[in-house]
């Protein structure tokens, strides 16, 4: 079933769309860097904080990840631009992973009472480690993104 729309400008907005998403997900992310600098002088509410960005991270990158693995990024790119279809299999290879360990930080934080303070440092190190490969996952996506944009609307000669 066809909405009218040619396939560039349904791939061009599929694209606008995970770029936005991606946007939304590195919104959770800066909220929990933002939380992570601070000192947890009272650490049940810095451990309470972290747990509700975390959740709301885990939200979002379980609706986009569905929602990229469907559209054409994953689905499509890997026919068009056979180059790509490494990149793109491990790129949805980790999605589990990056869910997986997200909810195993939860736990670790549903399971700190009372924490020390190396706790809290470890917890901190672990939470930092995922964000950094969520950034490093997130930034993989858009060059792809780019790529192929720029392979099929670039600029003219």
């Amino acid at each position: 079933m066809s909405d009218g729309k040619p396939t560039e400008e349904k791939d061009q907005a599929s694209y606008q769309g995970t770029l936005d998403e991606h946007r939304e997900c590195m919104q959770h992310v800066v909220a929990l860097e933002a939380c992570l600098d601070r000192r947890p002088d009272d650490r049940e509410l810095w451990v309470g904080a972290l747990l509700k960005h975390l959740h709301d991270l885990i939200g979002t990158m379980r609706e986009h990840f569905s929602a990229e693995e469907e559209g054409p990024l994953f689905s499509e790119m890997p026919l068009r631009r056979p180059r790509t279809s490494d990149r793109i299999a491990a790129l949805k290879d980790e999605h589990p992973r990056l869910l997986a360990e997200a909810e195993r930080i939860i736990q670790v934080a549903d399971g700190l009472s009372e924490p020390e303070l190396h706790e809290l440092r470890e917890f901190n190190s672990r939470i930092q480690l995922f964000i950094a490969r969520l950034r490093r996952h997130e930034a993989t996506e858009n060059e792809l993104i780019f790529e192929a944009y720029w392979d099929d609307y670039g600029t003219g000669d």
